[in-house]
């Protein structure tokens, strides 16, 4: 509510006050006295105010001389404005400036903490969007396509609504399917970048409740609002964190069979794409011994390769190993004194 404005001419006069009786033991300029720290803490408490709506949900909310703050910079709210009369003017959602606009594309994280440009002799009414949980959730998948998925059970949505998941190799995506109840593609919505930023961009919805995510290093918001669109709308919001990808180290299995006395390497073929080989997570083979050896080395086109420490091959090493097509490796390990040898196919994919 507006604090009545001769309050804060009765704090400022009991000040005054006190300045004057103490005036004979330490003179204060009246000027420097009203720019003091806690006098000017005293004025704007007791300054005019806009007027808001009280509810639970914005405890937190103060409201100040055109403005109002305490905002999260991790919620996303809307506002409805009404004038002295008591009638509905406006309605939109606040900008990551503090400002309002009635289109949920220009919604953002409110840096600043306050709602701004508020009329003091008007009413507002201030939500907040509410996290989803994991009962908002059906499931989780990766594909290519929404419609071919590997399901991943069951998502773990924080009490803050945030959904953390490990990245994965493109050109697969993650697919988040929400509860037909709960949220589809009839209702406004908006993905807001995080990290890396960006622009606001539509959700993508390849189905009626399932929403497209990136595959790695990518954390963003998700909002979404119902098609009525006003102060008592459901209005919700969940944030996907998508890790980094790592690509796999391919492990060669090492063993001796005493039975026909020959090297078994499991697997022994194996397909990676030349986009994995030259980018920038790791492309190795790594060989596993089951079994004493006395040496092992590898051949590559009849040429004796040194490997890393720990029996790994890079295959980022040699500009050959990632052409297009099939590639032979041979491992070759002694025993005893005697050689032994198996091959390892290599097909590189585009």
């Amino acid at each position: 509510m507006k604090k009545p404005h001769f309050a804060v001419f009765c704090n400022i006069l009991c000040a005054i006050t006190v300045l004057i009786m103490t005036a004979c033991v330490m003179p204060v300029d009246i000027s420097v006295f009203l720019e003091d720290e806690k006098v000017q803490d005293i004025i704007e408490t007791y300054r005019e105010s806009v007027t808001l709506i009280d509810n639970t949900a914005n405890e937190h909310l103060q409201a100040g001389n055109g403005r109002i703050t305490g905002l999260n910079p991790n919620r996303y709210y809307m506002v409805e404005e009404e004038d002295a009369a008591g009638n509905v003017i406006g309605f939109g959602f606040v900008t990551s400036a503090g400002t309002r606009n009635p289109n949920l594309s220009s919604i953002g994280r409110v840096t600043g903490g306050a709602i701004i440009n508020l009329n003091n002799d008007h009413t507002y009414t201030v939500r907040d969007a509410s996290p989803l949980t994991g009962t908002d959730i059906t499931g989780l998948g990766t594909g290519t396509a929404h419609t071919s998925l590997t399901p991943i059970t069951p998502p773990v949505v924080s009490a803050g609504g945030v959904l953390n998941i490990p990245g994965i190799a493109s050109p697969n995506n993650y697919y988040l399917t929400l509860t037909a109840t709960t949220i589809d593609n009839s209702w406004e919505n908006i993905m807001v970048p995080i990290s890396p930023g960006g622009a606001n961009a539509p959700v993508n919805f390849p189905d009626t409740n399932i929403i497209q995510l990136p595959s790695a290093n990518n954390t963003a918001d998700y909002v979404f609002i119902d098609p009525s669109a006003n102060i008592n709308s459901v209005f919700r919001f969940i944030r996907v964190a998508v890790g980094t990808y790592t690509e796999p180290t391919v492990v060669i299995n090492v063993s001796f069979n005493m039975t026909d006395g020959s090297l078994v390497l499991n697997p022994s073929t194996f397909s990676i794409s030349q986009a994995q080989i030259l980018g920038p997570a790791p492309s190795d083979i790594t060989i596993a011994i089951t079994g004493s050896y006395d040496s092992t080395l590898w051949r590559y086109n009849n040429v004796e390769i040194t490997p890393n420490p720990g029996l790994t091959l890079d295959l980022k090493s040699n500009i050959m190993y990632s052409i297009i097509g099939t590639h032979v490796f041979v491992v070759e390990a002694v025993r005893n004194s005697i050689p032994y040898s198996a091959a390892i196919t290599v097909i590189v994919n585009p």
